[in-house]
């Protein structure tokens, strides 16, 4: 629902430039909204802020670069370069970190290459 109500808000309120803004901001105002009711110790150590701080900027960072990429090429080819990204990430912790290749990042890989050839194929 989000990624669709987000297109048809991309296509009638100013493109890529809005969405990413909007969206991050609603999920933050959602989270402090239900995270007393769904947590039962709300205390966070004071080392945890920047971290998550952090993760915010990369993920509005994401959305950005994604909602763009939707805008400027198309949404299939769009998704077909965040999914191949599963692929190579995985590969790459293997190759660059010196993680162990499971069973799980197996599969976890042939469904995204799966998924991507299916969505290629559709375009």
């Amino acid at each position: 629902f989000g990624n669709s109500y987000s297109r048809v808000v991309m296509k009638r309120m100013g493109g890529a430039r809005l969405v990413p803004n909007v969206r991050l901001t609603i999920g933050g105002i959602i989270a402090l909204a239900f995270s007393p009711l769904l947590l039962a110790d709300l205390s966070v150590p004071r080392s945890l802020i920047p971290y998550a701080l952090i993760a915010g900027l990369f993920y509005w960072l994401c959305m950005k670069t994604f909602a763009k990429a939707v805008y400027l090429i198309n949404a299939n080819n769009t998704i077909v370069l965040n999914n191949s990204q599963i692929f190579f990430t995985s590969l790459g912790g293997v190759v660059v970190l010196g993680e162990s290749y499971s069973v799980e990042k197996l599969l976890g890989s042939l469904v995204a290459i799966t998924a991507i050839y299916f969505i290629a194929v559709k375009t």
